[in-house]
């Protein structure tokens, strides 16, 4: 989980797999073709909030129980545009609106990191909830946590 501030303030979210050799690293960029590239973008920031609003957040390994390439796609069908949900187009443009006003996107106040001074945006907070609600009956493509540590299928090869 990669969290970037701007000098005004703007926050951008992503993620990077990690993999032996930065040769096979992988990130949620919209160049997925020069995988040395991290960037952001409203797709990718909205993904790793799922992630981070998701996840339990109370380990170094709360991330590591999802496969990277569910998230990946997932991203990639949020920049697509098409075929999303009413509340995945919320959430796209309630990042974009926060990231505009530099408000703080954090969903909730990190437990490994209480004392970071984040503010809670409510807005994002109910959209990710919303999405999740959805769940995968609206958008099989959402991404969901494996069933256990090493039980993941399909996963990336570090």
């Amino acid at each position: 989980m990669i969290i970037g501030y701007a000098s005004s303030g703007t926050q951008s979210w992503t993620m990077e797999f990690l993999g032996d050799t930065p040769s096979s690293n992988l990130n949620l960029s919209s160049s997925p073709t020069d995988l040395s590239t991290n960037v952001t973008d409203q797709a990718s920031t909205a993904a790793a909030l799922y992630i981070f609003f998701e996840s339990q957040n109370d380990s170094d390994q709360s991330f590591d129980l999802w496969n990277f390439n569910t998230i990946v796609s997932w991203a990639q069908k949020l920049r697509g545009g098409s075929g999303l949900s009413a509340n995945e187009t919320a959430l796209l443009s309630d990042v974009s609106s926060s990231q505009s006003g530099g408000l703080s996107l954090y969903p909730t106040v990190p437990v490994w990191n209480p004392q970071n001074g984040a503010t809670v945006n409510s807005k994002i907070l109910a959209d990710l909830e919303a999405v999740h609600s959805d769940g995968t009956a609206v958008d099989p493509s959402l991404p969901t946590p494996c069933p256990g540590a090493g039980k993941c299928t399909g996963t990336p090869t570090p």
